[in-house]
Formats: structure tokens, sequence, C-alpha cells
């Protein structure tokens, strides 16, 4: 969706340039109380968004921990598979027990 897409990749610091910009025009037009309560706004909405990019950040990193571990452990499988065949090549032809005709 639009919106995800710009909530997660523009920069919480553009968003908070935009919001004391928004500020700005509240205190000219209305007066310095109405951007006091317009400040708490634009404050709450910046901190939630760079919360929101940070915990996406966040799990981006997890998941690509998680992927370089499963990697990891593939490659180890693999690896100890090879040095098992070249250890006892013969085991090979055993019979395991099941029938593949």
């Amino acid at each position: 969706m639009f919106w995800n897409w710009l909530f997660y990749t523009v920069h919480w610091s553009v968003w908070a340039i935009l919001g004391l910009t928004i500020v700005g025009a509240v205190q000219y037009f209305w007066g310095w109380q109405k951007a006091l309560a317009a400040l708490g706004v634009v404050a709450g909405v910046v901190l939630l968004g760079r919360a929101r990019q940070q915990g996406w950040q966040d799990k981006v990193k997890a998941d690509l921990k998680a992927a370089d571990k499963l990697i990891a452990k593939a490659s180890k499988a693999r690896s100890d598979a090879a040095k098992d065949l070249a250890a006892h090549p013969d085991d090979l032809r055993k019979d395991d027990g099941f029938r593949r005709d």
C-alpha cells in the first residue's frame, strides 16, 4: 500500500521537518496556545513513525541473522554428509529397509 511505503521509506527527520512547518503555520494563524497543542501532536506522530521504522529495521536484522544461521546449518550438514560419504562409500549401497523399485 502507498501509506506503508510512505511511512517506512520516508526518513523520520523529513516527517519532523514537515511537522515543524505545520506547527509554524498553526502558530502564525492561530497563536502560541494552539501551536503548542499542535507541537504535542506532531511530536507524537513523529516519535511513533520513528519507532515503527526502528522496529522494522530490527525485524529485518533479525530475519537476516536467522537466514545466515540456516545457511550455515545447511552448509555444515552438506559438508558432514560429503565427509560421511567419503569415509564410508560402501554405505550408500547398504539395505536400509526401504524398497525403491
